[in-house]
């Protein structure tokens, strides 16, 4: 077998792994193990995946070495050379020293499975067009950290309505393309409104550029308003984007001069 090394700091091994798939297109006895270790985002597995549809693929191996205690890798250490005996096209160490791999499953065929609870979440269709592929999805929201977000608000959202807009996008009527800024290019392009409570507690409503049907969304203070003690957070969620438009236009199409009842 010919072993070559996998590094993403230079591409000196790609001549080397071109030249190895021709000898073994013509001698199918011999096999192409690659490996990557020290390099914890290394795109072996990547790499593989297309190579194993090339010319000789069918006799490449992998061995992606993501635990930073085990040996330098070498084909006569023990706790390689029984991996490679079971003639697998990816092997991954992990970090707590197991063997394993990765898969892709597609969600549609996990339907029955247990779902993950978590806090912050949101609604995306996985296929734009297709209604029936309406999903919840962990947010990144997770991960959120005051600090490092000093201009923002996490509310808890408690109504988030259906405004046209998500309808039209949401059905495929309307591209992402028609967005303005850089919407077209996020993964979530559904919600514009929400009403619930702020960090303090406060009945809140307010409008998002987009990601407004979920559990949490980060709003801008400037677009966050305190709910009238006389409505219900339900009535208060159809408010923001209707009202806020009439007062945009007011704004810049008359002399400014309009009072302010918002």
């Amino acid at each position: 077998s010919e072993v070559i090394q996998v590094s993403e700091k230079s591409y000196e091994w790609v001549e080397t792994l071109k030249s190895a798939l021709k000898t073994v297109e013509t001698d199918p006895s011999k096999n192409i193990v690659l490996y990557a270790q020290g390099e914890s985002t290394n795109g072996i597995i990547g790499l593989v995946n297309c190579v194993k549809q090339e010319p000789g693929g069918n006799n490449v191996r992998s061995v992606f070495i993501q635990d930073p205690t085990a040996p330098k890798f070498s084909l006569t250490a023990p706790l390689y050379a029984n991996q490679l005996k079971k003639d697998l096209l990816s092997n991954i160490l992990k970090p707590n020293g197991v063997w394993g791999s990765m898969r892709h499953l597609k969600l549609e065929n996990q339907q029955d499975k247990p779902t993950l609870q978590v806090e912050h979440a949101y609604i995306n269709a996985l296929i734009r067009g297709d209604l029936s592929s309406l999903k919840w999805i962990e947010g990144p929201l997770t991960y959120f950290k005051p600090e490092y977000n000093p201009n923002t608000e996490l509310c808890t959202v408690y109504y988030a309505p259906l405004n046209f807009r998500d309808i039209m996008l949401a059905s495929g009527k309307l591209p992402p393309d028609a967005l303005p800024g850089d919407l077209a290019g996020q993964d979530c392009i559904l919600g514009l409104e929400f009403s619930g409570r702020n960090s303090q507690g406060k009945r809140v409503m307010g409008m998002l550029a987009a990601r407004g049907l979920a559990t949490t969304v980060l709003a801008d203070p400037g677009f966050l308003w305190e709910v009238p003690s006389k409505w219900t957070l339900e009535q208060a969620s159809t408010i923001p984007v209707v009202y806020g438009t009439v007062r945009y236009c007011i704004i810049c199409y008359s002399d400014g001069n309009c009072i302010n009842t918002f």
